[in-house]
């Protein structure tokens, strides 16, 4: 057991609609909470702003006159050290650099719009602009009257709180005499009161016109004409507006891939802060103790930035507690003696688990997430998960091959979270298993040692199969990346002695994937007996 001092409090980094409802939240459970803004500004995101105006300015008046609620304006991270339960952040801010310590973080950094002018080659004036601007006018109360034109993206589709956004302004203005018509390549419905508000938008006499051919825009002394093919009658339709009104499209923040690199925290392919990994779901990142909700995660709709608040609060609280020193069981451990300092386990661990303390390496048995990357690539085995030890899963080996062979033997090593799910699930459903197929549990394919497959092939087995997680569905996000490079050398080095390479293979299967493993246990078992 080692003792560590976990601190209490909370920094929220983003001051939009996310970021307020989780301060409101995480507030509830009792825990004090500093919310940073880099220059954005504590006001509602453009795209919710017509949802949520009177509940944010409610709740950010509540949260003012919260003593346990810090505010930093115009404050930026410089730096961060620590993990889980001691982040040490270094806030830079006009009074120069002071550092303090969180037990979490949530990151709820709001969205970038960018407008579409540049898709219809047009520029903003008076009466061309983004919708983000008409919520301004309208929020100041300057009256858009006359024929208003909204236009969403072409190139790419929209997405569902972009285009709820449109049809809520579009209705306002329809219902202060404007004739509104809505140009889009497909009608956006599957979200939280879609469909309704489209019937609205339909009974307020909002024409919604549909196209895989973009709208072409001429303008002329700032008076737009837009030309737009309606498939159905197959002919162009002609508008010349008092107002055109472009699509904001909703973007990742710009300030996304500083705080990645300064958190350690994977991206997503669209800049967002969390992985498209269902494991991750629903405001967790790879590292431990710091989450992200709502703008920081992916586009959501308002429903789902109020259940993200309500999760990450209940995270937090099961993470932090009471705060105080808390007795932690150590599940991961390093013989210093082997060690050599050479940092390839800091390297590679994925959750920020590993750290220099003062002359040697250290782990956290709280951040660790047990995945056994660093175990499998430490050159001199000096890194051991208790309950994997390479002593444990080589004594399972030995004792798995240790029978009369009658037929093909093969040994999986099987993902914990999924490949060994899909045996057990073989199991509970019936279905035959080939009778030669041995199943090691593993608590990730990217703790698989090459020593382990070539310990099987010495003692017996026939084929070695490693049973991963299909790509961006491994839970330590790299272990099945490991994998894949390690057998895909194993085999170039099987072939040089002349082994047949197809003795070992990498399985990608899901833990609700059963009938598919045992078919391709099936297949490997046949190529054996040829």
């Amino acid at each position: 057991m080692s003792e560590i001092n976990i601190n209490s409090d909370v920094l929220v980094i983003g001051g939009g609609v996310a970021g307020i409802m989780a301060t409101q939240k995480i507030r509830k459970q009792g825990y004090s909470v500093s919310i940073l803004d880099e220059g954005e500004g504590f006001e509602p995101d453009p795209c919710y702003k017509f949802e949520v105006a009177n509940y944010y300015s409610q709740t950010l008046e509540e949260l003012k006159k919260d003593s346990n609620v810090t505010w930093m304006d115009n404050v930026q991270i410089s730096k961060v050290d620590g993990m889980c339960g001691d982040f040490k952040v270094y806030l830079k801010s006009d009074r120069g650099i002071e550092k303090k310590n969180f037990g979490a973080i949530v990151i709820a950094t709001p969205y970038n719009y960018i407008p579409v002018f540049e898709e219809y080659g047009i520029n903003p004036n008076e009466n061309i602009f983004s919708i983000s601007h008409l919520s301004k006018l309208l929020t100041e109360n300057i009256e858009i009257k006359g024929t208003t034109v909204f236009l969403t993206t072409f190139n790419e589709e929209t997405n569902p709180v972009s285009f709820k956004n449109i049809l809520l302004h579009a209705i306002e203005l329809a219902k202060s005499g404007s004739r509104v018509y809505i140009f889009c390549r497909n009608v956006k419905s599957a979200s939280f009161g879609l469909e309704k508000l489209i019937l609205c938008a339909k009974e307020n006499g909002i024409m919604i016109l549909k196209s895989n051919k973009p709208p072409q825009v001429e303008t002329e002394d700032k008076i737009a004409k837009v030309i737009f093919y309606e498939p159905l009658i197959k002919k162009d339709i002609e508008i010349s507006p008092d107002y055109v009104i472009v699509e904001d499209k909703i973007m990742p923040n710009e300030k996304n891939q500083e705080i990645s690199e300064l958190f350690g925290i994977h991206l997503d392919s669209n800049g967002f802060l969390q992985t498209n990994n269902v494991r991750r779901i629903p405001v967790f990142t790879n590292r431990k103790g710091i989450f992200v909700v709502g703008s920081a995660g992916g586009i959501k709709a308002i429903p789902y930035l109020f259940t993200d608040a309500i999760d990450v609060s209940c995270e937090i609280q099961e993470l932090i507690k009471d705060g105080g020193k808390v007795e932690i069981e150590e599940t991961i451990t390093i013989d210093h003696e082997k060690c050599v300092r050479c940092l390839t386990c800091y390297r590679v661990c994925p959750h920020g688990a590993i750290y220099w303390d003062v002359d040697k390496v250290a782990i956290s048995s709280l951040v660790c997430e047990g995945c056994g990357i660093c175990t499998a690539e430490c050159p001199m085995n000096a890194i051991q998960i208790k309950e994997y030890s390479d002593d444990k899963i080589k004594e399972e080996l030995k004792n798995i091959l240790d029978f009369k062979k009658d037929g093909p033997v093969v040994v999986g090593f099987c993902c914990k979270n999924s490949a060994f799910e899909a045996v057990e699930g073989a199991k509970t459903l019936g279905i035959d298993l080939p009778k030669g197929f041995k199943a090691i549990k593993v608590p990730c394919a990217g703790k698989i040692d090459i020593d382990y497959v070539l310990e099987a092939l010495v003692k017996g087995a026939d084929g070695v199969i490693i049973g991963a997680c299909y790509k961006d569905n491994c839970k330590s996000e790299k272990g099945n990346i490991f994998a894949e490079y390690r057998i895909e050398h194993l085999k170039k080095s099987l072939s040089q002695i002349g082994l047949d390479p197809k003795r070992v293979e990498l399985l990608n299967v899901a833990s609700n994937m059963p009938i598919d493993f045992c078919v391709k246990l099936k297949e490997i078992f046949k190529k054996l007996e040829a």
